[in-house]
C-alpha cells in the first residue's frame, strides 16, 4: 500500500500547484553531516502537527545548480500537500558542505564555487536551521560503510587505507562551519550532538520546538530510528542482506587499526575544540577519554 506522504507527493509532482496556489518559502532546514541521524528528525519532525516536512526528505536545491537556476516558485512548488502549517522545512543534510553539484554533459559533478550556504543566506533570511553532527571520526567510519555498500567510487580498499589518506583534514568540520557562522550567523542555528539526542530524543525535540516557536508538548513517537528512506534505502538493504561473507560485506563492518585510531583522535582535538566552542559547552561523548574506550 502506498504511503499517504508518497501520494501527496506524487500528486504534487503530476498537478504542480499554480503560481497562487504555491507554499511560501520554508523557514526551517534542517542540515547536517553526512551519516549523523537527519532521516531520523525528518521522521520526527514531521509527526509535528504545526511542522511540515518535505516529501521527499532530500530536495537538493540549493545545492544543484540545474535546480536552483529554475528559480524560488520551482523550489515552493517542491512543497505540495503544504496545508497552512506554521512551520515548513526540508532535510538536505549536505547544504552544509561548501562545494556545490553541477550538470555537464548529462553528468554530476562537484565543483568548489558560490556554496548552498551563500545561496541560503540570500534566499531564506528569517529561516532558521538545525546542524546534527556526529563525531567526525565515527562519521567517517559510516560513510565509508555505506558507499562501500553502494560500491561508490573512490572508496579506498580497506578502511584503514581510506582513513589514512582522508587524514584528520578530510574530517574536519571546521572550515564548513565557520562558512554557516560567518553567512548566517548563529543566532539562528541549534546545533545538536547526535550521540547525546539519540539516547535523550525528546529533551532534543522539546528544545528544537521552543527554538521554532512550537508548542514542545507533541507527543513524538520516537521509538523506530530511521537509517534510510525511500526506494533506493529498500534495494541497498536488499543487496546488503545478499553479499553474505563477501569482501564488500567485510568492508561495511570492518573497523579502524586501533593505532590509528589514536592518531586520528589526536589529530581531531582542535576540531572538536572549535565545535565545542560554538556550542558554549564541553561534548562528554567526544572526549578523548570517551573516545578511546571504543577502541
Amino acid at each position: 500500500m502506498t504511503s499517504v506522504p508518497k501520494l501527496r507527493a506524487l500528486t504534487a509532482r503530476l498537478c504542480p500547484a499554480m503560481p497562487h496556489q504555491l507554499p511560501p518559502l520554508p523557514n526551517f532546514l534542517i542540515l547536517g553531516a553526512s551519516r549523523s541521524g537527519s532521516s531520523t528528525l525528518h521522521a520526527w519532525f514531521s509527526q509535528h502537527p504545526d511542522i511540515f516536512m518535505s516529501e521527499p526528505k532530500e530536495l537538493w536545491f540549493f545545492n544543484r545548480d540545474d535546480q536552483y537556476r529554475r528559480g524560488l516558485d520551482h523550489y515552493r512548488a517542491m512543497y505540495g500537500g503544504w496545508n497552512e502549517e506554521q512551520i515548513l522545512g526540508e532535510c538536505t543534510p549536505v547544504y552544509l558542505y561548501r562545494n556545490l553539484l553541477y550538470y555537464d554533459r548529462s553528468k554530476l559533478y562537484w565543483a568548489k564555487r558560490d556554496g548552498a550556504i551563500a545561496r541560503i543566506a540570500r534566499d531564506l533570511p528569517d529561516a532558521k536551521f538545525l546542524i546534527s553532527l556526529r563525531h567526525p571520526l565515527d562519521r567517517f567510519v559510516s560513510q565509508y560503510r555505506k558507499n562501500s555498500r553502494r560500491g561508490k567510487l573512490g572508496v579506498g580498499p580497506t578502511l584503514d587505507a581510506h582513513a589514512r589518506k582522508a587524514g584528520a583534514d578530510g574530517m574536519s568540520y571546521r572550515a564548513d562551519l565557520e562558512n554557516v557562522r560567518n553567512l548566517l550567523g548563529l543566532e539562528r542555528v541549534r546545533f545538536i550532538i547526535f550521540e547525546e539526542w539519540t539516547v535523550d530524543p525528546h529533551a532534543m525535540l522539546s528544545e528544537v520546538c521552543q527554538f521554532l516557536g512550537t508548542d514542545p508538548c507533541c507527543d513524538f513517537d520516537t521509538s523506530r530510528k530511521v537509517v534510510r528512506t525511500g526506494d533506493e534505502g529498500r534495494f541497498l538493504k536488499r543487496v546488503a542482506d545478499r553479499l553474505g561473507q563477501t569482501g564488500a560485506s567485510r568492508r561495511i563492518t570492518e573497523t579502524l587499526d586501533a593505532g590509528l585510531r589514536c592518531d586520528l583522535l589526536e589529530a581531531l582535538l582542535p576540531d572538536i575544540a572549535f565545535v565545542e566552542s560554538l556550542l558554549g559547552r564541553s561534548i562528554p561523548a567526544w572526549s578523548r577519554d570517551a573516545c578511546q574506550a571504543k577502541i
